[in-house]
């Protein structure tokens, strides 16, 4: 069993492999080509909260703003535990993600 866990970063990937704690890049997994480069943009929307200029001025503008981004991250984690089925287990920001059984 593969734990992945996706957690957004400053520059960084957004996957990290639990047993290795190494970074696990979504290229390498068997992930549909959409989920990858949803992935990648819900990243690049973190990153772009940096602003080494002002490192103060850090963050989401709004509360819906992080809400929005925050529900982005958690779908992307049920989508990629639903490509990847029961050989991986993903957790978004420490919590497993389950996917209901579909009847």
């Amino acid at each position: 069993m593969v734990k992945i866990e996706m957690q957004p970063d400053y520059s960084c990937e957004p996957l990290w492999n639990l047993d290795t704690a190494n970074f696990a890049y979504p290229e390498d997994l068997p992930l549909l080509t959409k989920t990858v480069e949803r992935l990648k943009k819900w990243q690049n929307v973190y990153d772009r909260l940096l602003d080494l200029e002002e490192p103060f001025n850090i963050g989401f503008k709004t509360i819906e703003d992080n809400q929005v981004f925050e529900q982005e991250g958690l779908e992307i984690a049920e989508q990629m535990q639903s490509e990847l089925g029961d050989g991986y287990e993903i957790y978004y920001r420490n919590e497993r993600v389950k996917i209901p059984v579909q009847a």
